[in-house]
């Protein structure tokens, strides 16, 4: 179960990525906003696949691969 929320998540992050993309404002005060967050985005969602295949092919290096993806889903939040 935990594995289909994780596969879930990072499917679920790919639309959410392009719409920021699309959405966002192209200026801000902080420069290259949009691409902070759009990199931010895909570089969890790509955690949350790595951690997903890692948990799925029984690898030990998933426990710090969920640590890490839950520190930026709690950056994120």
């Amino acid at each position: 179960m935990r594995l289909g929320l994780l596969i879930g998540g990072a499917v679920a992050l790919v639309p959410w990525v392009l719409y920021l993309s699309l959405t966002l404002p192209v200026q801000y005060e902080a420069h290259n906003w949009r691409y902070t967050w759009v990199g931010f985005d895909l570089f969890l969602a790509a955690l949350m696949a790595l951690t997903a295949y890692c948990g799925w092919r029984r690898k030990q290096v998933v426990m710090p691969l969920s640590f890490a993806m839950g520190v930026l889903l709690v950056c994120d939040a």
